[in-house]
């Protein structure tokens, strides 16, 4: 339910988004292993990039799919969830004009996603 109250909360109200996205992220900090979610989807990542030509868009598909966030997700499901949720988060962040956390968010998502992540571009651009 975090989730989806992250992604409403965006669309209706930007702060109460940001407070369910801060409250979300904790509990996954404090509950999933992150550091090896993001192994794990980076070395998902760096196979499919490496995939034959003919491959590569099916598995870069597969891999950036919507995805489920619950208590059964792997570690790196939540990765990309959480990936995919910074997003919303940056342009939360930018709405309300909080902009010296924008900019500390958009370091993390620099230091956490790689140059060819869509969610490093889409904070990004927020």
């Amino acid at each position: 339910i975090w989730v989806t109250l992250v992604e409403v909360g965006y669309a209706s109200d930007p702060p109460s988004s940001l407070a369910f996205s801060e409250k979300l992220f904790a509990h996954w900090a404090a509950t999933v292993d992150l550091v090896e979610g993001r192994r794990l989807a980076l070395a998902q990542l760096d196979a499919a990039c490496a995939a034959p030509e003919d491959e590569r868009p099916a598995r870069l598909r597969e891999l950036f799919r919507e995805r489920a966030a619950d208590a059964q997700s792997s570690p790196e499901d939540i990765f990309w969830k959480q990936a995919e949720l910074r997003i919303l988060q940056a342009m939360a962040l930018a709405i309300v004009g909080r902009t010296k956390d924008l900019d500390v968010l958009l370091e993390r998502v620099r230091a956490e996603q790689p140059e060819v992540s869509p969610y490093r571009a889409g904070a990004l651009l927020a």
